[in-house]
């Protein structure tokens, strides 16, 4: 309420009571009061949505979470706007949630107060909405006629044909370009142009409007931001208008900004429809073919080449900076529909009711459960928590995305998170996905994927057909060491066949770059987000292959340097051992497994020990009570007439006698449980508290409470190696990181006192447990180290495979064995790669000569493909050298087949005549020679296209002399 609203109301309650109304003029104590009222008003208003919000997520929230912990919520039903979870919120790496939830509860709080403000700018964004898909409807009409324009402006001889002559039917625009300043542009009028955005595309500018525009961009300004914000993520569209600004000394005006966006989506709808028809010329533009060849490590098979155990390797993971209000954009009613690498929600949501569930009171099953670690590696991650810890806060609607890459960091396919966290919809949407797309044998790394493989293995939807593609789930290097050692035994990359030295952290270097587009979504429509990711990805997919040469040669060389290494440590310890075979360390891998597999359940027969002493216990506390009592009960009290109080005596009396009834009680039901115990664990005799089986079982209650303060231990190791590295992120906010700092000082008093209670605890077992120190526990890296110290029913301290000796011996082998996979690997792909860079130049080369007759404009976009191609085959073509050179490493560099003979080379699905199924391998090089020789001699004046063909030749004639 204002000053003029408090007067109105003062005025009205004088006349009431029959006074004067006064001018409007008060004290400023009365103001001041008045103001603080509205406040606490205001504050109770949010006090009660929060409250309503609720109750209203108590109503909705399922009773039961699933099996592995996810809980789907019906995202089919309508959540109220006013939603406030009651949960506590991660903030992501990007930040900013905490500042977005304030700013969205002010102004629901103004809307409750009715405030005229928020209703106007509610009718604003109604007439954007119209005025936006009127625009959009127009551009979509012109799209064809402008693409004509815009090759005819690139590769055209427009600059001869334009007369700029000023006539009486010419007109003015105003034109804003990086390289020319902002200026009146003179348009002279041309008949045959139907469009205004026509004739400007042709002299090198487009309009801010389909139909009328007021102020055009140079197309040069336009590319400069597409390859701008493509290297700078943050780089928006605000920034570039005020470098503009800045550069040409004029002041920044907010309707520039709007009319430089509304230009640059028009530009990025032109080059996608060029794309698409440069696609669709090259029989590229089926519905999954960008997908199913986005890596040609990956995806290029090669007819005869060696089979490997997982066909491909790929990592899935989520990510929560990307998010999106919901409040945002609500006007924009456009949808990005020409995306190829999204999965759309209906796919995701089809999966949100496969989870089975069982009863809250029953807990979150572990996959990776051990009794001896309370705090299970399931406990150490997110993504494994129950669905109803996975809320995001009520004004964010996109939260984030899910993802999926292959190992060499190609994204492959991209799902929005919808109001939540990871919920198992988006890895089961995935994984179903990538099955669709890639076929059997798929090997994925995933942080949770212990408890994930059983989740998709209950799936309806997709547990069979997983089952049947011989696909497998593993956990990535880095996150593996947070989980325990039995899942690291079943489950961690590096014990797990046919993975290699991968690590398959590559969602997390993913994450690590598209971070940076996260700030400028925030506010963005859910088209313009859409339109910003695949661009940002497809671009980063890109830059991928133009440096799959180089990833290769890192991956081969750090694999052969493991492996020489390794096998040094290997064949030393096998000479000091004498050990001849490999088997003993997969031997000691089992019995390890098999050991910790011992302790996932506590054998009933110690149970029903711990039971029988602790009853035992009670028993002979009871029996010695009662003898106790009795024995008071029998004593003799001489005393004379005089001092006998017989009332007192009688009182005395019978509070002996009540308390020995009591004990007697308790001692005869006692009696009858240590029947019931003895009879069913079959023991003749009752144990006393000197016999070896009540030492025994006392030894064995002093282990549980040693294994109970390491289990504390640990869990406040783990806290604090995450928050590390969480303090150390270069995206995390101040206010974060200073949260983060103080729960560190009070983790760090934690662990001290958790350390001292287990050193006591340590120092009285027999045999005494070694004792930990600060210095030592604090330099813990893994949570793994901890398991060995919970020996509990068995010494295992002689056993082989807990030897130290052995146990780094065996992790050499696993290294080594996991190099020799990798170095398989790479052979393959290397040959793939070769094999791809000599098709892929073949068959545009081939292509562009088919359309330099009919098309030429288009055969041009054709070339600057080949070019671009080539400059990066350079590049690969330097590397591959470098793997042949490397020492311990036999590569064959010779050119293959693509599998399926049909798309030997890629696009081409029905075009056989360039199949070489039939090339005899003698006759490969000159089919190669041949080919080369057939290439596109292009005019002189191209020198950078001349280059890159002498390049070639030289090429051949290297060859040639090899």
């Amino acid at each position: 309420m204002n000053r003029a609203t408090f007067f109105s109301d003062r005025a009205q309650q004088l006349r009431t009571h029959g006074a004067k109304p006064p001018r409007q003029k008060v004290h400023q104590k009365d103001f001041e009061k008045r103001q603080k009222q509205l406040e606490k008003e205001r504050h109770s208003n949010l006090m009660f949505a929060d409250k309503q919000t609720r109750r209203l997520m108590q109503q909705q929230r399922l009773e039961d979470p699933d099996d592995d912990g996810w809980y789907d919520v019906n995202t089919s039903e309508e959540t109220p706007d006013n939603v406030l979870h009651d949960q506590t919120y991660d903030i992501s790496h990007e930040g900013g949630e905490y500042q977005e939830y304030i700013v969205d509860m002010n102004a629901r709080a103004s809307y409750l107060m009715g405030s005229k403000r928020f209703n106007h700018a509610r009718r604003e964004s109604i007439v954007r909405g119209e005025r936006l898909q009127r625009a959009y409807i127009e551009w979509k009409k012109q799209l064809d006629m402008l693409s004509d324009a815009y090759l005819e402006m690139k590769h055209g001889d427009l600059k001869e044909q334009i007369d700029d002559t000023t006539t009486e039917e010419s007109w003015s625009i105003k034109v804003v370009s990086m390289e020319d300043g902002i200026f009146n542009a003179i348009i002279p009028s041309v008949e045959e142009d139907i469009h205004v955005n026509v004739t400007l595309i042709k002299r090198g500018y487009l309009g801010s409007s389909p139909v009328t525009p007021a102020v055009a961009f140079s197309l040069q300004t336009l590319e400069d931001y597409r390859l701008e914000r493509n290297e700078c993520g943050r780089f928006s569209i605000l920034h570039k208008v005020k470098v503009i600004a800045n550069k040409f000394r004029v002041p920044f005006k907010k309707y520039l900004r709007d009319q430089f966006q509304d230009a640059f989506y028009a530009y990025l709808m032109i080059l996608e429809n060029l794309d698409s028809r440069v696609k669709e010329r090259l029989r590229r533009n089926a519905t999954q073919w960008q997908q199913k060849n986005v890596c040609p490590c990956c995806t290029y098979e090669l007819e005869g080449e060696e089979e490997m155990q997982y066909r491909m390797l790929v990592a899935i993971d989520g990510n929560n900076s990307c998010k999106r209000d919901a409040t945002a954009g609500k006007s924009d009613g456009r949808v990005y529909d020409t995306s190829r690498i999204y999965i759309s929600r209906e796919e995701v949501d089809s999966y949100q009711n496969e989870v089975r569930r069982k009863s809250k009171t029953q807990g979150v099953m572990k996959e990776c459960f051990m009794e001896a670690t309370p705090s299970s590696c399931t406990d150490n991650w997110k993504a494994d928590a129950p669905e109803h810890h996975k809320s995001m806060w009520a004004n964010f609607d996109e939260s984030g995305f899910f993802i999926s890459a292959c190992r060499h960091h190609c994204v492959l396919t991209i799902c929005d998170m919808v109001c939540s966290g990871e919920l198992a919809k988006y890895p089961l949407a995935t994984v179903a996905k990538l099955l669709e797309l890639y076929g059997n044998g798929l090997g994925i790394g995933y942080d949770i994927g212990c408890s994930m493989s059983g989740t998709v293995d209950r799936s309806p939807l997709l547990g069979e057909s997983f089952r049947q593609s011989g696909s497998q789930f593993a956990v990535p290097a880095f996150h593996g060491w947070g989980h325990n050692r039995l899942c690291q035994l079943q489950h961690h990359i590096r014990m797990v066949d046919g993975f290699g030295l991968e690590d398959l952290e590559t969602c997390e270097r993913v994450f690590s770059a598209s971070n940076a587009i996260a700030r400028p979504l925030r506010h963005c429509s859910s088209y313009t987000r859409h339109l910003f990711v695949t661009q940002y990805f497809g671009h980063w997919n890109r830059e991928m292959r133009n440096r799959l040469g180089h990833t290769l040669f890192l991956k081969a060389k750090a694999a052969v340097r493991t492996l020489a290494s390794e096998n040094t440590i290997l064949d030393q310890f096998k000479n000091l051992s004498r050990i001849t075979d490999n088997l003993i360390f997969e031997d000691w891998l089992q019995q390890e497994e098999n050991y910790l597999k011992g302790l996932k359940q506590e054998p009933e027969h110690d149970i029903n020990t711990i039971e029988y002493v602790e009853l035992l216990r009670d028993f002979y506390s009871a029996k010695k009570r009662l003898e106790a009592i009795n024995m008071e009960s029998t004593q003799w009290v001489s005393s004379t007439p005089q001092q006998m109080n017989v009332a007192q005596t009688a009182s005395g009396t019978a509070k002996i006698e009540n308390a020995r009834r009591h004990a007697l009680s308790q001692f005869r039901t006692l009696e009858k449980e240590l029947e019931r115990v003895e009879t069913k664990m079959g023991i003749t005799e009752t144990w006393l508290p000197t016999c070896p089986e009540w030492k025994s079982a006392m030894n064995y209650i002093e282990t549980r409470e040693y294994r109970r303060a390491i289990d504390k231990v640990e869990l406040l190791i783990v806290q604090r190696l995450f928050e590390l590295q969480k303090l150390n992120l270069s995206g995390t906010g101040y206010k974060l990181r200073t949260h983060i700092a103080k729960a560190l000082k009070a983790r760090s008093s934690a662990l001290r006192t958790a350390l001292d209670k287990y050193n006591v605890i340590a120092g009285s077992m027999n045999p005494k447990r070694p004792t930990l120190s600060w210095s030592t526990v604090v330099e813990y890296c893994h949570v793994s180290h901890f398991d060995l110290l919970r020996d509990c029913r068995q010494d295992i301290s002689q056993k082989e495979w807990a030897l130290p000796a052995n146990r780094a011996a065996t992790q050499a082998y696993l290294k080594v064995k996991r190099a020799n996979e990798e170095l398989k690997r790479l052979r393959i792909e290397v040959r793939r790669l070769q094999t791809w860079i000599h098709d892929e130049s073949a068959f545009l080369s081939s292509e562009y000569q088919r359309l330099l007759a009919t098309e030429p404009l288009l055969a041009k976009e054709i070339q600057l493909l080949l070019h671009a191609h080539q400059q990066a085959a350079g590049t690969h073509q330097f590397y591959l050298t470098k793997i042949g050179a490397l020492e311990g490493f036999d590569v064959d560099l010779s050119l293959g087949v693509r599998r399926g003979c049909m798309d030997a080379l890629p696009g081409t699905v029905e075009a056989t005549e360039h199949c070489r199924s039939e090339v005899r391998q003698e006759d490969l090089f000159s089919a190669v020679v041949e080919e080369a020789e057939a290439l596109p001699r292009l005019p002189e004046d191209d020198e950078d296209l001349a280059e890159v063909f002498c390049e070639i030749d030289e090429y051949v004639s290297g060859i040639h002399d090899e």
